[in-house]
């Protein structure tokens, strides 16, 4: 049986400019410290009445994400992610595009979480945390976080707060709606320059049926399941 850090290199067929691996990592530091899984967001955008457990206010939906920045720009390529919840998010596929060709997919069905990489058709599996593939928007977990005007995503009236990383030195600016991140840019001080990472919502329909296809796992793949 592999092991797990071996097969997260595997996953990692196409990786972009090594900085640029840096902050998305850094992003992710940030948005995973201090956030329980389906939390409840309160948000006000959509009054219904939920289970307090779930992650989301909203019960199905499909978002098409991109990430810009110069070094992507650069080198030609293009990251897009469509992401697929439901159950308020506590049901989650999240899909990831190079330049429109698929290379890697993350499966949570509440059961199981598998991540799959589509070049080699092999994947991880192991049980799912309730995290799912997203961190939901919960800027009251952050203590020094600081709110900011609402910001419109993809049409989207979004809250918004920024958390200053003095170590890094960076500024991660996150914007949510319903409990669900729909922008994160992170602005990274190189010490002679300021790089911008931007991760932001394209277009998104909400309560959608998702088919159940969108969480088989290909047949053809060899799958390794995760130690404990």
């Amino acid at each position: 049986m592999c092991n797990k850090i071996i097969l997260i290199s595997r996953l990692q067929t196409k990786s972009r400019n090594r900085v640029v691996i840096a902050i998305a990592a850094i992003i992710m530091m940030l948005v995973l410290s201090g956030i329980s899984s389906c939390a409840d967001t309160g948000e006000p955008e959509t009054p219904a009445a939920v289970d307090t457990s779930a992650k989301y206010s909203i019960a199905s939906g499909i978002i098409v994400y991109e990430t810009r920045n110069e070094m992507l720009a650069a080198i030609n390529e293009k990251w897009t992610y469509n992401l697929y919840f439901d159950d308020y998010g506590c049901r989650e596929v999240k899909e990831t595009y190079v330049n429109g060709i698929l290379i890697g997919k993350v499966v949570d069905d509440g059961i199981f979480h598998y991540e799959l990489n589509f070049d080699k058709k092999v994947g991880i599996q192991e049980k799912s945390t309730s995290l799912g593939t997203e961190m939901p928007f919960a800027p009251e977990k952050y203590p020094g976080a600081n709110l900011l005007s609402n910001l419109n995503v993809a049409g989207k009236n979004c809250r918004a707060f920024s958390i200053e990383e003095q170590s890094i030195p960076a500024v991660t600016t996150i914007a949510g709606w319903n409990g669900i991140i729909l922008m994160h840019e992170m602005k990274f001080n190189t010490g002679d320059r300021t790089i911008t990472d931007t991760t932001i919502a394209t277009a998104i329909q909400v309560n959608n049926e998702i088919p159940a296809s969108v969480f088989e796992i290909p047949q053809d793949f060899q799958i390794y399941k995760s130690e404990e």
